[in-house]
């Protein structure tokens, strides 16, 4: 009963965010009402969803008007001189920075609030680094039908300046300054070791960069369906997590010792990489699996991914809607969860059937999402995602180790770094050649009620293949 009364409370909580998020009636919690009718027994979890899905509601407009009190959006418009210090990592790509900017200072009097600020490519600043900022400060402007401001509101940022004057005035040292410092020594020696375009792809793998992977390399990925290879996710911690084990079993650690290094080792990657939601849903489920094995447990992963999405809107309710690596993450864990297994009754096991099962089941869940933002659809994505994921348990451990070796011995590093490249060299052609091929990508707009009637209709299939498979 109390596992039971645990799931209805995150599933109120994941309610409560939704409406709030779509700004849906309050009505709606009512409907769970309508099962009180033949089941009386149900009346406590009922309860306990509205409860909850009410708290969610209201952490919703908490968060929501915190973020706009401390924001700068009221001198939106009018130039400023703002002094602060950029709060996240810099992505080396692109032709342009792209600063997180946190103003403590505005025309000399206090303020607190944050800032996307873009700069010329050179002079290039850290995490830390405390500047003086003299330009306009204007709201985020939409595009098509991009919501930018959205896509910043989900972290507070409500005001933006592009190419302001810019004055270094010192920088901040921590240990996260520090830790950046060793990723970024880890992202030269790669860039050193191996020629583009394998070397950007390379550093997104390893170490969760989106802009050092060139457009044309992003576009044909996209097309194949091979983006989510490229986006820190469970794959990468569950494989880092293994490693790690292993590493520490090689030297004589126990298992049950082993547990909090390889956890504390988890979290770091995932802070260092950049806190993707994708990343973030990782660690988060990958702490309670491997908490429940160190305990003698094993929960169901469904429970842990409703656990994990709640946790993580709690946090940030913003989430839910405007961070698309946040829906499509978890819509590919659903497909793993409770599609594979499906797929598996109907196909049966195997090597190749299971990739070919995980791609088209992923494919299942997410293709709205993509054909909804970004008007496409992957055809090719079951035969690419079947000739290239095999190599992904190979090339990262062979790039983290290549990336040590480097760093120790860098007189070697072409030796090092020679498994790697050919392996990404594979994955840059296969790629390529694939998104080449007819058809390979279709343009396929959808609308938002598009999307809702497809997932009605693919979870009354799903429970009535379920049911009949059962039988």
């Amino acid at each position: 009963m109390l596992a039971s009364l645990f799931l209805f409370a995150n599933l109120g909580l994941i309610s409560g965010f939704a409406l709030a998020s779509w700004q849906l009636s309050p009505w709606f919690l009512s409907l769970p009402f309508l099962m009180l009718i033949k089941r009386r027994r149900y009346f406590k979890l009922i309860i306990i969803f509205i409860l909850f899905a009410s708290l969610a509601m209201w952490r919703y407009e908490v968060y929501q008007i915190n973020l706009q009190v401390e924001s700068l959006i009221k001198y939106n418009g009018n130039k400023v001189i703002l002094r602060g210090q950029v709060i996240e990592e810099i992505d080396p790509g692109g032709n342009s920075q792209r600063l997180s900017f946190k103003a403590y200072y505005l025309n000399n009097q206090k303020v607190s609030g944050l800032v996307l600020v873009v700069l010329p490519k050179y002079p290039e600043y850290k995490y830390g680094t405390q500047l003086e900022i003299s330009g306009n400060l204007e709201s985020p402007q939409n595009f098509s039908e991009f919501r930018y401001d959205r896509y910043l509101a989900r972290y507070g940022i409500y005001s933006t300046m592009s190419f302001p004057k810019v004055k270094n005035i010192g920088t901040v040292n921590n240990l996260y300054s520090f830790l950046l410092r060793i990723k970024a020594r880890a992202y030269d020696t790669i860039n050193r070791a191996i020629p583009e375009p394998e070397a950007g792809l390379g550093t997104a793998l390893l170490l969760g960069y989106k802009g050092t992977l060139n457009k044309e390399e992003k576009a044909s990925f996209s097309c194949c369906g091979l983006s989510h290879i490229i986006a820190i996710s469970g794959s990468h911690l569950t494989l880092l997590s293994v490693l790690a084990f292993d590493f520490l079993l090689a030297l004589g650690v126990s298992r049950r010792r082993s547990f909090w290094p390889v956890i504390i080792f988890l979290w770091l990657y995932t802070i260092l990489t950049g806190l993707q939601a994708s990343a973030l849903r990782s660690a988060v489920m990958s702490t309670l699996v491997l908490w429940g094995e160190r305990n003698g447990r094993r929960d169901a992963g469904g429970r842990l991914l409703v656990f994990a999405a709640s946790l993580m809107l709690l946090f940030n309710p913003f989430l839910l809607r405007d961070d698309l690596g946040f829906q499509l993450s978890f819509l590919a864990m659903i497909a793993l969860i409770y599609f594979c297994p499906l797929g598996e009754k109907i196909v049966g096991r195997g090597e190749v059937k299971g990739i070919l099962i995980m791609t088209v089941a992923s494919q299942l869940l997410t293709w709205p999402i993509f054909a909804y933002n970004f008007g496409t659809f992957s055809v090719i994505a079951p035969l690419a995602n079947l000739v290239v994921v095999w190599i992904f348990a190979w090339l990262l451990p062979a790039l983290l180790l290549a990336t040590s070796l480097a760093v120790i011995w860098p007189a070697l590093q072409v030796l090092w770094f020679a498994p790697s490249y050919f392996m990404l060299h594979y994955v840059v052609g296969t790629g390529n050649w694939l998104a080449t091929w007819p058809k390979a990508c279709l343009n396929l707009e959808i609308s938002w009620q598009a999307v809702i009637i497809y997932y009605i209709i693919l979870i009354l299939a799903y429970l009535l293949l379920n049911k009949k498979l059962k039988h």
